[in-house]
């Protein structure tokens, strides 16, 4: 049977894990499942957002968003790594979790943590700012 699983290293889990897949890609075919397989094939090197546009022929505002849902699910990591867009820019590695070992990110968590992100930035800016005596 030619499924998610027989075409990288996760063929040998369990029909629990199989179960699951065939619950979060319903069809065959989609674009989540499309992305999660491109990702899941590329093992430890993983990809970034750039390169599976490239080889999926998918628009970055059809891929992004399944990548995030992935991200959401669990399925997708940031591995810490970036490699050079074609534009020569900085991108982030993801890396694709077996069905077995995802754990479902929490968003409300998530967008805390961007806003204190986003605070100590806006925090640093208005410190250089200051510094220069300008005022904004």
């Amino acid at each position: 049977m030619n499924d998610l699983f027989s075409n990288h290293s996760y063929a040998g889990v369990r029909h629990t894990s199989r179960k699951a897949a065939s619950e979060i890609f319903p069809k065959t075919g989609t674009q989540r499942r499309k992305v999660y397989d491109f990702i899941a094939r590329k093992g430890f090197y993983g990809a970034t957002i750039d390169e599976g546009t490239t080889t999926l022929g998918m628009e970055v505002s059809s891929f992004n968003p399944r990548r995030r849902e992935l991200e959401d699910s669990g399925l997708l990591i940031d591995s810490g790594n970036t490699r050079k867009t074609k534009k020569g820019l900085d991108a982030i590695v993801w890396w694709a979790v077996p069905f077995d070992k995802a754990i479902p990110l929490n968003r409300e968590i998530r967008e805390t943590s961007k806003h204190k992100l986003l605070q100590t930035e806006i925090d640093r800016l208005k410190s250089i700012l200051d510094s220069k005596g300008i005022i904004y």
